[in-house]
Order: C-alpha cells, then structure tokens, then sequence
C-alpha cells in the first residue's frame, strides 16, 4: 500500500491478496446503500486500510488450482467477501475462511452477521484469538431459512476486537427444487450447483 505523496510504501511485505483484503474489510457504505450487489465492499478508507487488524487472502496454492480447474468455483477461495450465484437452498451451504492477524497485539475478534434476512448464518468458532501473524480457520454455514428463492439476500458478517473491525458482504441467491419460469416460455427445472 502506497502512503501520501513522497512517503515510502506501506507494508511492502504483503502481497497483492492481503492488500486487496485491507482495503476491502475496511471499507464503509456508500450512501443509500449497504448492499454489495450496488456498492462492492464499499468505499475504501486508505486509513483503516493501513491498519485493517485482519486479512482474509487466498494462499498461491489456491490460485493455482482455481487456475486449473475445469468447472472453477470462487466460493471456495479465502477471499474477503461471499457470493452465492446459484446453490442448492434445499441444504446448507458451508464455507471456510482464514483469518490472518497482521496487527502488532494479540486480539479477540467476535463474529456478527447483518442482513441477509431470512438466512440463518452461523460461523464456528464465533470468536477466535489470534497473537500477531498468527491464523484462525471458521466455518460459515448459510440455511435459506425463509429467504426467497431465486433472489439475492444481502448482508456482511463482520469480526470485531478492541482495537479493529473486519466486515466482509455476502451475496447469496438459492435455488430451490421446483420448477421457475424464464423467459420464452421455457420452463428450467433447477438443479444443485452446490459441491
């Protein structure tokens, strides 16, 4: 990350995945909206961004597979967001995220989820500890509840310590098992998407 003019480079031992995480996890909503299908992350604060607590970022080895395979899936890269196109809202759908502490103190960060109303959302451990460098894996689980099918639900889940906040958006849109009508007159029996 680059500071004000004339300064040197901000942590230039991070790579372009926890950059890209800081400036993300710390941005704030724009106004009128809080929902990542219009806004994203949000509008970057370069202040919070230096400082994010947090980083979610996928490791080379991911990448390389994601790269490689034939039928790529994003969800299951370690990136600082969630987006659900099209999977099977018959079960529940789970997602794995690590969370990297690159603050300079030890910190418990605690887990809350707004939006996506209708979901049940739930990440265990709900809290996680983590001295400087060190890193934490949750499992997020998603249930449609009564969220609509084939509708997008919006949200962030959101971890914060005394000292840093780290919120990531979700997209998520289920599909169900009965039939939708699309356009033309054809009728599109819909099917699990999801691993």
């Amino acid at each position: 990350m680059r500071g004000q003019p004339g300064e040197g480079a901000t942590h230039p031992e991070w790579s372009p995945g926890a950059v890209a995480s800081a400036l993300r996890t710390t941005a704030t909503a724009t106004v009128g909206t809080s929902s990542p299908l219009d806004q994203g992350s949000g509008l970057v604060d370069l202040a919070q961004a230096t400082d994010p607590g947090l980083v979610i970022e996928p490791t080379a080895a991911e990448l390389i597979e994601f790269s490689q395979t034939t039928e790529p899936d994003g969800s299951a890269l370690n990136l600082p967001a969630i987006s659900l196109r099209e999977y099977d809202g018959t079960r529940p759908a789970r997602l794995t995220r690590t969370l990297t502490n690159v603050g300079k103190a030890r910190e418990t960060y605690r887990s809350s989820v707004s939006g996506l109303p209708g979901m049940k959302i739930t990440v265990s451990p709900a809290s996680v500890t983590l001295a400087p460098g060190a890193s934490a894996a949750v499992t997020i689980t998603l249930n449609r509840g009564s969220a609509p099918w084939d509708r997008y639900v919006t949200g962030s889940i959101t971890w914060r310590g005394k000292a840093h906040s780290a919120r990531i958006p979700v997209a998520a849109r289920p599909w169900g098992i009965t039939p939708r009508s699309v356009p033309g007159n054809l009728v599109y029996t819909q099917q699990s998407f999801w691993p």
